[in-house]
């Protein structure tokens, strides 16, 4: 593991800077997430994957890019940030890492992921299995991994992210909800901010109220573990985001939003709330 670009390097290009929150496949399963960032040179940010239930989707992810990339050109993963290893976020990385990079070059894997051994029993062998998995292609994978910790401030292309939580941040206790260890950042791209969470819950949710109160507002918010039980209400009252992201499907979201509250709070403070597909341009302020 080595460190990642510690001073802005820049991007060239003509092109827009484009959030996407991809369509996962939630025909066999409510979860899932990937989101995409595609820079004014046309190489793509990546956050997780998919489950492996969306059998597909490596291909669908492949081929989203494939269409917004000059055909004379490979597509270009600038980084592909890990939140952490459960299934439905690694699963068709590692498909895709399987069957989909002949014309890809991937530059550089982003991460803090929890040693399995550190996971509770009370996760099932299979997510410990795919997790396994995972660190074996990345440790052979022909590109660097770049392991995150708080406080960091790293840049790709025209992107800034800043670290504001790992699984770290627990020690010396253990982590009790494995979706706690997800690493978060805010990414910031021309002047919009982007609170990115992953599957952050409980524990998550004190460190960062306590850590960076106010200064989390940010203009667009991932909500954490798909809508699910997640990050707590006055989090996202901090946070304050003009748009909110559900990576889920709408009956779970009309389900869940009944059940909590957090959620409700973070749509009536959003001025805009989408579920996938969403294309959120970036610009100034």
């Amino acid at each position: 593991d080595g460190f990642p670009v510690l001073s802005p390097s820049g991007c060239s290009g003509s092109g827009k800077t484009v959030f996407y929150a991809f369509e996962n496949d939630h025909t066999l399963i409510d979860c899932g997430m990937c989101l995409l960032t595609q820079c004014p040179d046309g190489s793509f940010f990546i956050v997780d994957s998919g489950h492996y239930f969306q059998f597909n989707d490596n291909d669908r992810l492949y081929k989203f890019m494939r269409e917004r990339t000059p055909a004379d050109k490979k597509v270009v993963i600038n980084g592909w940030f890990i939140t952490h290893a459960h299934t439905d976020h690694v699963s068709k990385l590692i498909d895709f890492l399987l069957y989909n990079t002949t014309d890809v070059i991937i530059e550089g894997f982003y991460q803090n992921l929890m040693p399995t051994e550190n996971i509770r029993d009370s996760e099932n062998h299979e997510e410990k299995e795919v997790a396994e998995k995972l660190f074996h292609i990345l440790e052979k994978y022909p590109a660097p991994v770049y392991k995150l910790h708080s406080g960091m401030r790293f840049y790709i292309r025209n992107l800034t992210f800043d670290v504001l939580y790992t699984h770290e941040d627990a020690y010396p206790d253990a982590i009790e909800d494995y979706n706690d260890s997800s690493t978060v950042l805010m990414m910031n791209a021309e002047g919009t901010r982007i609170f990115i969470p992953g599957d952050a819950s409980v524990f998550a949710s004190t460190v960062l109220e306590a850590r960076f109160s106010d200064s989390l507002e940010c203009d667009v918010i991932q909500i954490a573990h798909h809508g699910h039980t997640g990050l707590s209400e006055h989090c996202y009252e901090l946070l304050n985001g003009k748009a909110a992201v559900f990576p889920v499907t709408r009956v779970m979201f009309e389900q869940d939003i009944e059940r909590h509250a957090a959620d409700r709070r973070a749509i009536a403070l959003a001025e805009k709330y989408n579920m996938p597909v969403v294309d959120t341009l970036m610009g100034k302020g």
